[in-house]
């Protein structure tokens, strides 16, 4: 896996982590001390949601605006590994409907999966030779 944001995925107990992408969470949401507070007050889902906030991914045009953990570099962005999985980033993606949106790193994998958050018929909005830059 990947390391991200400034810090390591380490601050996040790898059962934890496990646990959650097992589940189905993305690397974001499985590191994120919002859902481990919910899952240790046994609430469906995390902090935020339970709240009724807004916190989804680039998969539904969001940006984890409420996202507490170690992925999120101190410059806003996710680009140390794919936001999904955490395996190295071949590209990232900018949610395009989202004003001054950070960039977030994906695997080939995952960068070919980006399409299909858009409608039909739609140009493609989270992938663009500017929104999904090449990592190197």
């Amino acid at each position: 896996m990947g390391l991200g944001g400034d810090q390591t995925v380490e601050a996040v107990p790898d059962f934890r982590v496990a646990a959650a992408r097992a589940k189905g969470f993305t690397l974001v949401c499985a590191t994120c001390k919002r859902l481990r507070e919910g899952e240790d007050q046994n609430l469906d889902g995390c902090t935020v949601a339970t709240e009724g906030l807004d916190c989804r991914g680039p998969f539904g045009l969001g940006t984890y605006p409420h996202y507490d953990g170690p992925l999120k570099a101190s410059d806003g962005q996710f680009l140390a590994c794919c936001f999904v999985c955490g395996e190295e980033p071949v590209g990232a993606v900018k949610p395009g409907r989202v004003e001054m949106s950070p960039m977030f790193g994906l695997c080939q994998k995952h960068l070919s999966e980006m399409g299909w958050v858009t409608r039909p018929g739609e140009k493609p909005h989270t992938l663009s030779h500017i929104d999904a830059p090449i990592l190197r």
